[in-house]
């Protein structure tokens, strides 16, 4: 016997005939395997930019591509930036397979677990942030992953979040 690795998904057929030198041809001998490849994820959020202490959406897309083959145990999470929280209230909509949905206000992470997905099927959810701090705001997922996919890639998405203009004065001289 020999491990073998799966590199593109779908059922991979195997044929094998045997052959002797002096008996000949024998049978052929066929085998199967499905390889399932792990879900999905993409991310956005609802606006290119907000003000300071303004908020947004973070929405969340976990995707099933295989044909006929429903993914189990899906999940990820997502540790914000410095700099954005989940707002309060958390604003959550959506549903994600059954999955259990964890985004509690005021802190710092949004993820999902236990979901199930049918083939060819997506689902989504989001939720509400808040920016606490001006600038650029990177945020990348851990690796999404499933029971009977394995692991995916994460999902990025970037925030600009913008200070209020600030003003200052003084007199030409003091009396």
């Amino acid at each position: 016997s020999v491990n073998v690795t799966g590199t593109t998904a779908g059922v991979k057929n195997n044929s094998v005939s045997v052959t002797s030198t002096n008996a000949g041809a024998g049978n052929t001998s066929n085998a199967s395997v499905t390889v399932v490849a792990p879900p999905v994820l993409v991310k956005a959020f609802g606006a290119a930019s907000v003000p300071l202490n303004g908020s947004t959406t973070l929405t969340f897309t976990a995707q099933n591509n295989n044909a006929g083959i429903a993914l189990t145990g899906i999940g990820f999470t997502d540790t914000l930036p410095p700099g954005l929280v989940v707002a309060t209230p958390n604003g959550l909509t959506g549903t994600c397979g059954g999955g259990t949905i964890t985004a509690t206000a005021g802190t710092g992470s949004a993820s999902l677990s236990g979901a199930t997905l049918a083939a060819s099927s997506s689902c989504n959810f989001s939720v509400n942030v808040t920016a606490t701090t001006a600038g650029a705001h990177s945020n990348t997922t851990g690796a999404v992953t499933s029971t009977n996919g394995g692991a995916g890639g994460t999902a990025s998405a970037s925030l600009a979040v913008v200070a209020p203009p600030s003003i200052s004065k003084v007199f030409g001289v003091t009396n």
